[in-house]
Parts: structure tokens; C-alpha cells; sequence
């Protein structure tokens, strides 16, 4: 096999006459310029094609913009929505799983939660957290162990300390707040190690004065999304997203006082049939949205036959003082199932007691095990469907009246991928599963 010999290469090259090389190069382009400057032309604009598909990919995930009536605190807590995120999530059937903790562990009685980190999250800043936010996850020891685990025991022990859990406390969310003024706000993708993965690229929040501004820019076009009270049904280009909160405005029965130990009584002012003409007193706070409701229950009860009277109070009277003496025959109020959905303060018959908040008083034990049976369900699905059954059995004993459940009316781009939250209490909470969404 013949070798290739580098000095011969070097002298052939030493001996080429490039002058005349040279010459006969600028020649041939001159006879076709046109020729070489059309092929230049076609590769330029498929490389700039090419180009702008790769700039295109990288920014396809698009932005979503939002405008808000000016709120800094619901804009404070937007922002604590989209910048953090919880030791654990749900999936999309409901269940739990696993965020910034790999896995865990719940002791037989509901006070020990031992959580083992995922690599690369840093324990001493969840511990400072957990120390930090009882108003959140309640009285409970919090203490590092083995190398990834954190233990929580809880002063009071509770089931629903892993749905707690889920909110967002942890500085590892989907989006990082990037440049903000008074009217608009600019989230874009966190580039923290180990935060979560989001869909849309940027998040831009823009504050109005004024409904009517909001209003202005949303049938504009201008926006990709915004709640609003009004019915907007020329909004041809957006989808309306209701998004019902854990809180429900209610008429609550003292049961333990007349004329509501006769629970025939309670039943038809619930039903809707006739009764007799037995006078007795709604209480309700004398700002809207108590007024109006109140107002139409007594006119409601009025034509069913009974006398009943309307006092109006303070809101802080009400549940400063009537509510918690139980001195009240009949009570409109709101009532919050709070972050994690619980049931148990307000109907178990362990909270009659005066320290706890069943004013209404029912003992029974049907609705004693509904309430363990609901507060025992981690599935945020299946968890508010058991809610819906208590709820309906306390109706139709007469406990209470369901008068409205608070929700929200969520204007959102039909080009959005929208995801419904769980366990939204409130309006801020629509953005509990922003990571998800998606530009179509």
C-alpha cells in the first residue's frame, strides 16, 4: 500500500501559480454575476428561515397577558402563585404527588409527616419556611433527619396536613417576577435548579383603574384573559372559565334555639313549602352582598308564610360576638372550608363546644362520619364530591340553606390551553396550576 508523501504535497503547492488562479476566479464570477448572486439569495433566505424557526422554537411557547382592576394584595398574591410551589401537587385525576419531596410517610395517627426531598432541593431553606409558616400548616415541630428528610410533627394532628402541603410556600415555582411598575407586572420562566417546569414562556399582569378600563382592553383584544362580574357575551374570541371557590354564603339554623329545635320547621324554610306564621329573626351584616341575599330570603319566607324580621350588623359584630355566643336564630354569613377543604370545625359534634365553630350545634352522627369520611380523602376530586353529600345532607336536615357558592368568571383566550385548579379559595388561586397551561 503506497503512502502518501506530505513534502510532495507541500512543493506542489509551493509551485502553484495563484495569480493566475486568482485571475481566472474573478473572471468566471464576472461572466455569472447574476447567477452566483441568485443562488447567494435563495441560501441566505434559507438560512434566515431556518434561523427564525429556531428563534421561533424557542419563543413558541408564547406569552399570556392579563389585566386586573388595581389590587396590590391580589397582585402580591398572584405572584406568590406563580413564584412558588409546594412539597407536593396534583395530578390530573386529583391525586397527590410528589413536587419538591420524592416521597413520604404519615404516622397511624395523623400527627408525624416525614417527607424525603428530591436531590438537589435545599433542606435548610424548606425547614426555615415550614418554622416560619405556621399561619399556614398550623402549630407543629419541624426538624431535619438522614440526609433528604424533614419530619413535621404536628401539635393537633390532623388528616388534611398533606393537602396544606400543596400550597404554594416554597421559592421554587414556575416563574420569577422580572421587571414591574405599578400597572403592569413581568413573570418569565424561573431558571432555578429544580424549580418547576411551565409551558407559556412569560406571564405579564397589567393593573386598570377602573372596570370600564378593564372591560375596554379585554373586547380589545389586548388581553388574553381577565375576571370580571360582568356578562360579556360579545367576547367571541375567549372562553368563560367558572371557577368555584371554597367558600359559600349561607343560612345556618340554631338548632338549640326556638324556633329551630322543631326541625320540621328548618325543613320547609329550606324546601320551600309552607309554615306557619311563627315570628323569628335573620341575622346579617349590613354590607353587600349580606344585604341583598338577606334581603330576598325575607321576602322569599315572607310568601311561605312566616314572620320573620331582618337585623342588620356589623360584619365584625357578627362574627366577633353572635356568631361565637351562638346568640342568633337564624344567621346568613360566609362561611371558608379553608386551603385544605375542611369540613370538620364547622359541622363535627366535637366543635359545638364554645371554643369550637359548630354554631348551628347538629349532632348526629350520620354527619359525624361524612365529615371524617370527607376529611379523609386526599383526592381533591373525590374529596369535593364528599363535600357536596355532606353539604346536601345538612340541607335536608334542615341545618342550613346554600344561598350562593363564590366563584369566579374567568375570561381567557380560546388560543390558551386552560387548566382548572384545585381546591381554589381564592381568586388568586386560578393561577395554582399556571405551569400548566399552554399556548395552543
Amino acid at each position: 500500500m503506497s503512502l502518501i508523501d506530505p513534502s510532495r504535497i507541500l512543493s506542489g503547492l509551493k509551485n502553484f501559480d495563484w495569480r493566475k488562479a486568482w485571475r481566472r476566479a474573478i473572471r468566471f464570477v464576472g461572466a455569472h454575476e447574476k447567477v452566483l448572486l441568485a443562488i447567494l439569495a435563495i441560501v441566505i433566505v434559507i438560512s434566515g428561515g431556518f434561523w427564525y424557526r429556531q428563534l421561533g422554537n424557542n419563543n413558541s411557547d408564547g406569552t399570556y397577558v392579563e389585566g386586573m382592576i388595581n389590587d396590590k394584595k391580589e397582585l402580591s398574591q398572584i405572584t406568590t402563585r406563580l413564584t412558588k410551589t409546594g412539597l407536593l401537587t396534583f395530578s390530573s385525576d386529583g391525586q397527590l404527588e410528589g413536587q419538591l419531596a420524592d416521597k413520604w410517610t404519615v404516622s397511624d395517627d395523623k400527627s408525624e409527616y416525614r417527607f424525603t426531598l428530591a436531590d438537589g432541593v435545599d433542606r435548610d431553606e424548606i425547614v426555615d419556611v415550614l418554622q416560619q409558616r405556621s399561619d399556614v400548616i398550623g402549630e407543629a415541630e419541624i426538624r431535619p433527619d438522614l440526609e433528604r428528610d424533614i419530619i413535621v410533627k404536628l401539635v393537633v394532628p390532623s388528616p388534611s396536613f398533606l393537602l396544606l402541603i400543596t400550597r404554594p410556600l416554597f421559592d421554587y415555582g414556575p416563574y420569577k417576577l422580572g421587571k414591574s411598575n405599578d400597572q403592569t407586572a413581568v413573570f418569565t420562566r424561573s431558571t432555578k435548579k429544580k424549580a418547576v417546569s411551565a409551558y407559556i414562556n412569560k406571564i405579564i399582569i397589567h393593573s386598570y383603574e377602573g372596570e370600564d378600563d378593564l372591560q375596554k382592553a379585554l373586547r380589545g383584544n389586548r388581553l388574553d384573559g381577565a375576571v370580571t362580574t360582568n356578562d360579556e357575551q360579545g367576547l367571541k374570541n375567549f372562553q368563560l372559565q367558572e371557577i368555584n371557590l371554597n367558600r359559600y354564603y349561607v343560612v345556618l339554623f340554631n338548632t338549640n334555639k326556638s324556633p329551630f329545635r322543631d326541625d320540621n320547621l328548618r325543613k320547609a324554610l329550606v324546601s320551600g313549602t309552607t309554615v306557619q306564621p311563627i315570628p323569628f329573626t335573620l341575622i346579617a351584616a349590613d354590607q353587600e352582598p349580606y344585604k341583598s341575599l338577606a334581603t330576598n330570603i325575607v321576602s322569599s319566607w315572607q310568601q311561605q308564610g312566616t314572620k320573620v324580621d331582618l337585623s342588620l350588623m356589623t360584619l365584625q359584630e357578627i362574627t366577633g360576638t353572635i356568631s361565637p355566643s351562638r346568640n342568633f336564630q337564624a344567621l346568613l354569613i360566609g362561611i371558608d372550608y379553608g386551603l385544605e377543604m375542611d369540613p370538620y370545625y364547622l359541622w363535627h359534634s366535637s366543635q359545638i363546644r364554645a371554643s369550637g365553630n359548630n354554631v348551628t350545634g347538629i349532632n348526629n352522627t350520620t354527619i359525624d362520619q361524612m365529615v371524617e369520611k370527607t376529611r379523609n380523602n386526599l383526592n381533591a376530586i373525590e374529596r369535593q364530591k364528599s363535600l357536596d353529600e355532606l353539604q346536601n345532607t345538612l340541607i335536608s336536615q334542615g341545618a342550613m340553606m346554600v344561598i350562593e357558592r363564590m366563584n369566579l368568571n374567568y375570561y381567557i383566550s380560546k388560543n390558551i390551553q386552560f387548566i382548572q385548579p384545585y381546591l381554589p379559595s381564592t381568586d388568586a388561586d386560578r393561577f395554582l396550576a399556571a405551569a400548566l397551561w399552554s399556548v395552543k
